[in-house]
This record gives structure tokens, C-alpha cells and sequence, in this order.
């Protein structure tokens, strides 16, 4: 997760959300769009999306959080508009986390997780606890269609039960989205842990396989030796994204 490091009151009205697709990486972001407002009492809030025809990898998801000390987590799952309710299990949970502050403040999780292009999808974010009659924590939301692919969902009842929508378009989360085709392939992160980092897990790994041919890391496919060892530190630290 990491914080923008910004604590936002306005913002100017555009005609729609900021869309683009370039370098193989789409970007939709209504973030602009955002006049200071923020969602109160619902336990559960959530954006509905669209996987983008290509591009369909949800690389990050960025959405402003706020209001009274507590916790919330986040999560993506597929999702049924006509239902109005969430398909099966998450796709990407969190754990229970901190609210960063009393404002809002937006937040980015990396979530890396393929999605089947067309197919419609929805943000949770879950509050702990949240306070009925008008005060509780919540997200940062606009009123107006400037999102095409979905609207905000909310509810009190559990997360797989059918929600309540936006009439149906009448507000929408200030939130960015960037899809990708994939992270770049990695085979340096060769340990048990395959947890997207170059490390010492890996080099164990690497060095528990020596001579063996076929393993994961044998990275040149010669059999695990100097060569896989030179090119491990050599991309030693986060996997390239």
C-alpha cells in the first residue's frame, strides 16, 4: 500500500473520467473530478468496473479513505450488475488496516491480478465498526455519471448480499485504476516464496539446486550454476514491473 501524501479539499469538475491507453498500460482516473466529499454510516462501499479489452492486468487501484480513527480493508471481486451483488470469492483481499487520517487520503494498493477482458468487477472498501446517523468513516465519492463502465455500490449487509447502487449512476468513487498486460517475467524470484522480490529466499533456493537441470532456478536452462548465480544478483531486489 502506499499513501500519495496528499490531503485533498476540491477539485476541478471535468467533462469525464481521464482515460488513456498507451505503452500497453490503460489508466482510467476520476480522481479529478472529486469536490471534497466523502461517503458516512455504510459498512461497505465499492466502485464497479470493466476489465478493458486489453490491458486487462489490474495493476493498481487508488481510492481516498478517511474520517473518524478505525480500520477498513480493501478487495476486488467479480461482479453481477444485474444482481447487484459480488460473483464467488475475492479476487484480492487485504488485510485489516490503519485509516491513515481524519481527511481523506488516497491510497494505491498494487493488486497484479488478471481479469477476463469485458467482464465487470467491483472495489470493496469495508469499514470496522462504522457510526450510524451520518458520522462514520468513508470514501471519497462525487455525484454524476463520469465513470461509463459502472457506478458506487454500498451496503450494511454482508459483502455477498445484494447491495444498493447509485440510482443507478447518481455518484461514483474518486478512484484510479491502472491495467496492464502483466508484470514482465521474472525469473530470478525462483524461491518457494515466488513473492515478487530478488532475495535471499531465492538465493537459498538457488543454491539448494546447484547442478540440478530443470528446477526453478535454473534460470538458462544449463542446469542451476555460476550463471544463474551471476544473473540472480544481478537483479537482485523488486521484480520489474
Amino acid at each position: 500500500m502506499y499513501i500519495r501524501g496528499r490531503f485533498l479539499s476540491g477539485g476541478v469538475v471535468l467533462a469525464g473520467a481521464v482515460a488513456c491507453s498507451t505503452d500497453g498500460t490503460t489508466i482510467v482516473d476520476t480522481i479529478g473530478n472529486w469536490s471534497g466529499a466523502r461517503t458516512a454510516v455504510w459498512d461497505h462501499v465499492g466502485q464497479e468496473f470493466a476489465a478493458p479489452a486489453v490491458d486487462n492486468v489490474l495493476h493498481t487501484f487508488e481510492f481516498g479513505v478517511g474520517g473518524q480513527a478505525g480500520t477498513y480493508s480493501f478487495s476486488i471481486y467479480p461482479w453481477d450488475a444485474v444482481g447487484a451483488q459480488v460473483v464467488g470469492g475475492a479476487l484480492f483481499a487485504t488485510s485489516t488496516l490503519a485509516i491513515p487520517d481524519a481527511s481523506v487520503v488516497f491510497v494505491t494498493f498494487d493488486v497484479d491480478v488478471p481479469l477476463t477482458p469485458g467482464s465487470l468487477y467491483v472495489a470493496v472498501i469495508s469499514f470496522d465498526g462504522n457510526v450510524d446517523g451520518g458520522v462514520g468513516r468513508g470514501v471519497a465519492f462525487m455525484s454524476g455519471d463520469f465513470y461509463p463502465g459502472g457506478t458506487a455500490v454500498f451496503t450494511e449487509l454482508p459483502v455477498d448480499e445484494p447491495w444498493q447502487s447509485g440510482s443507478p449512476t447518481s455518484f461514483e468513487l474518486a478512484f484510479r485504476a491502472v491495467f496492464n498486460g502483466g508484470a514482465p517475467p521474472c525469473p530470478w524470484d525462483c524461491g518457494d516464496a515466488g513473492d515478487g522480490n530478488v532475495g535471499i529466499v531465492d538465493f537459498l533456493a538457488l543454491l539448494g539446486e546447484w547442478g540440478q537441470v530443470g528446477t526453478p532456478c535454473d534460470i538458462d536452462n544449463g542446469g542451476v550454476g555460476i550463471n544463474d548465480f551471476l544473473a540472480l544478483l544481478a537483479n537482485w531486489g523488486r521484480c520489474p514491473r
